[in-house]
């Protein structure tokens, strides 16, 4: 037999307030991922970030 729990058993979830990035925040995030020693990590980064920006632009 299942046995339905009540609502109140668990609290809701709560989600933070999203942040909408201005243009100004990309381009200092993308610079900012230039800025380690390492130059794989460097473009890597600069590429991870590039990506996800152009994915959510096209939404």
């Amino acid at each position: 037999m299942t046995e339905v729990p009540p609502q109140d058993a668990v609290p809701p979830a709560r989600r933070a307030k999203p942040y909408i990035y201005t243009d100004a925040d990309i381009e200092a995030l993308l610079a900012a991922a230039l800025s380690p020693a390492n130059a794989l990590r460097r473009w890597t980064y600069h590429c991870l970030f590039g990506l996800i920006v152009l994915k959510k632009s096209m939404f």
